[in-house]
């Protein structure tokens, strides 16, 4: 791969390792939610659209990464604090952006 811009290449690795790190701590979010099996179904969906992402230098997929790692954190303090089954509405919905967000990322095009 060529870099045209000093810094590129840094850029790069970090953007492989967020996408490794919003991966991996999709298993976190399945051991918290384990009583949820649609959850954790729903969390094995993202967990396989995170793997299979292709590191960039393109802002707007760094942004939906970025913000993917924000939601993870979200939600994993809301899976903490989830008691009973009605508490799990908030995770679920937080879990569906981040689908959301996963798939959006997955769909930007490279410049």
């Amino acid at each position: 791969m060529c870099f045209s811009r000093k810094g590129e290449r840094q850029k790069l690795l970090d953007n492989k390792q967020t996408i490794a790190d919003n991966a991996n701590q999709i298993n976190v979010l399945k051991e918290l939610a384990s009583s949820e099996p649609d959850l954790v179904a729903q969390l094995d969906d993202i967990q396989e659209i995170l793997k299979y992402l292709n590191p960039t230098v393109n802002d707007d997929a760094v942004k939906f990464d970025k913000k993917i790692a924000g939601l993870i954190g979200d939600t994993k303090i809301a899976l903490n604090k989830a008691e009973k089954k009605e508490d799990f509405t908030k995770a679920y919905d937080m879990v569906k952006e981040i689908k959301y967000l996963a798939v959006e990322r997955k769909n930007v095009r490279e410049r």
